[in-house]
């Protein structure tokens, strides 16, 4: 079959393997790097040399990238809706938000609070139908 595989990544630290028949092992914390991936191309929040489309984020230090559509998904399993945008609301003006306490997963942007630039986040993957 023999593929390339190319911008891929597997964390060394959690699976114990130090080799794999493709991607590239890194450790837990280069994982949590945003630089890991926006160098391997990656299209993340906030930023454009790898495009505009506002894919990938991260909290870095504390998680892996995540899609940013699955994360504004907050209620349920059938896409971004009313339902969310309430949570969302509900959520509002909150501060403090850390890897403790993250708002309920709505400080999108992983500023420490729920505001308009985590509204733009959410309104944007919510207009899109996603």
């Amino acid at each position: 079959m023999g593929g390339t595989i190319s911008n891929c990544f597997w964390d060394i630290d959690t699976s114990g393997l130090g080799t794999s028949d493709g991607g590239t092992g890194l450790s837990t914390a280069q994982m949590q790097e945003a630089s890991t991936y926006l160098s391997a191309g990656w299209d993340f929040v906030g930023e454009t040399i790898n495009g505009p489309n506002d894919i990938w984020t991260i909290k870095e230090g504390f998680d892996y990238p995540r899609h940013v559509w699955k994360i504004v998904n907050f209620v349920g399993w059938d896409g971004v809706d009313f339902k969310d945008y309430r949570f969302f609301a509900e959520q509002w003006g909150q501060t403090g938000c850390s890897e403790v306490n993250d708002c309920s997963s709505t400080d999108l942007d992983f500023s420490g609070s729920v505001d308009s630039n985590d509204l733009r986040i959410f309104t944007t993957y919510w207009l899109s139908g996603k």
